[in-house]
């Protein structure tokens, strides 16, 4: 029994070192294409299987890419498979995995499996075992794998994803607009500090003061009071909607473009 426990024990442990480097290599940036297909090359021994292929799919749900690995005669049997049923399986039928069996010179297993990430379905993992087996019990290595394959796979579609003018502009201007809010925020509430500062004091004396002095001051304070609630305003941006202000001029509608929440609540 300490023989197969022992091939057990390192199949298990070549299994954690593949997903392990998968991983490695997905967060390191490596060229997607090298690394399926590397990652289709290691994984055939570790699942025993005589063929595999990897296939990522365009916005459209065509294949853009496959590559199909192994020995020369599966790796035909396989690739003809794809063409000719398991890509119509996924993209007529919405069929995502499958363990089957067929005959080729004698029984043999197959499985495709969704590259899946964050409810998107980039491709598939497919595989051609000859004999009798039953595929569907690697189900738990075979997931693991495509995941790891999928995060690659969405993580480079993300890098790669063109940026238009029109974003480009966006973000130029939200920028813009943040660093303006910043500097009159920051020049405005340094001396808005010290006026309502000087006007506490001259208030706390207000039994000195003539009543219509108070009153004055205490409109200054109101009005203090007001550019305070504004440059509050400015510093909570988080949108750039605008309305109109005269003839063809707009200006930033600060009460819509504004996170409400204030910044003691958000803590």
């Amino acid at each position: 029994m300490a023989e197969p426990q022992h091939k057990a024990l390192e199949q298990a442990e070549g299994r954690f070192r593949l997903l392990r480097k998968l991983a490695l290599d997905a967060a390191s940036g490596m060229e997607l294409k090298a690394l399926l297909k590397t990652a289709l090359e290691q994984s055939l021994a570790l699942y025993g299987v005589e063929a595999g292929s990897v296939s990522l799919l365009g916005d459209s749900g065509a294949v853009e890419w496959s590559v199909v690995v192994g020995q020369k005669e599966c790796a035909a049997h396989l690739g003809g498979l794809e063409k000719a049923v398991l890509g119509d399986l996924r993209a007529v039928h919405k069929v995502r995995s499958l363990y089957m069996t067929i005959d080729q010179d004698g029984p043999a297993g197959v499985f495709s499996y969704p590259l899946k990430a964050g409810g998107v379905i980039y491709g598939a993992v497919s595989g051609l075992a000859r004999g009798e087996r039953n595929l569907a019990a690697e189900e738990e290595f075979i997931s693991a794998t495509a995941a790891v394959m999928a995060l690659a796979a969405e993580r480079h579609l993300r890098a790669a994803a063109p940026v238009s003018k029109e974003d480009v502009a966006k973000k130029a201007r939200a920028k813009a607009i943040s660093e303006t809010a910043v500097a009159i925020n920051h020049q405005i509430n340094n001396p808005l500090t010290a006026i309502s500062g000087n006007l506490q004091i001259l208030l706390s004396r207000a039994e000195k003061l003539p009543p219509e002095v108070i009153r004055m001051l205490k409109k200054i304070e109101e009005g203090a009071d007001r550019i305070l609630a504004v440059t509050d305003k400015l510093r909570n941006l988080t949108a750039d909607k605008t309305i109109p202000y005269i003839g063809d001029t707009t200006m930033i509608d600060l009460d819509a473009s504004t996170d409400s929440t204030p910044d003691d609540k958000k803590k």
